[in-house]
């Protein structure tokens, strides 16, 4: 879970957005994954963690990716920010769907 979330964070905008935008969601998994742990979903628990394992251990690739990527940028993160839908999703599919099961 998120692991490809982060990823394209780091690659996709600029160092600062990103130190905001990376705390906000490390709070946001941080608090679900308290939720997930106190209802006894270890596995998604577990999902959350090797996706953060997996961000560490590729991070040199992400940020090569990184590199690529911003020398052919075109548009600001203002502008991607003004048309971005701005809701936590995941928090209304679960009110509505409950928690996904993991096998």
């Amino acid at each position: 879970m998120g692991g490809h979330i982060i990823r394209n964070l780091l690659k996709n905008y600029s160092f600062p957005l990103n130190i905001f935008i990376l705390f906000i969601l490390l709070s946001l998994h941080m608090g679900e994954m308290i939720v997930l742990t106190l209802l006894c979903k270890f596995k998604a628990v577990k999902c959350y963690i090797n996706a953060y394992e997996w961000n560490i251990r590729n991070i040199s690739d992400t940020l090569k990716y990184r590199k690529l990527v911003q020398s052919k940028r075109k548009v600001s993160d203002f502008t991607l920010m003004k048309r971005m839908y701005l809701a936590y999703s995941k928090l209304t599919a679960f009110v509505r769907l409950g928690f996904p099961t993991f096998r």
